[in-house]
């Protein structure tokens, strides 16, 4: 085989384990072809990972926001100190 056909098959490869049917389809979903550690792999572009995290983080932050109103219209200590928790570990999270 050679080396060209090596790699394509490694990438596709790397495309299935990400869950995508080939190499275009991970490409069109913001990943690419790097060179790394002296091979050919598929890295996720680093804007389309920032994007996909900040997607994440407003997720979590509507449910928080949810769960605050949720706890506000019948609160307990116990449900506010565990709300508290959470919500100074999602802070928290920022400053990583």
């Amino acid at each position: 085989m050679s080396k060209m056909s090596w790699a394509h098959a490694e990438l596709s490869e790397q495309a299935s384990e990400l869950g995508f049917e080939n190499i275009e389809q991970a490409e069109q979903n913001g990943y690419q072809v790097a060179y790394k550690n002296g091979k050919l792999v598929l890295l996720l572009n680093p804007t389309k990972a920032q994007e996909i995290a900040h997607n994440e983080w407003l997720k979590e932050r509507d449910s928080l926001l949810a769960r605050v109103d949720k706890v506000w219209e019948n609160p307990t200590q116990d449900d506010l100190l565990k709300l508290v928790d959470e919500l100074v570990k999602f802070i928290k999270q920022g400053e990583i």
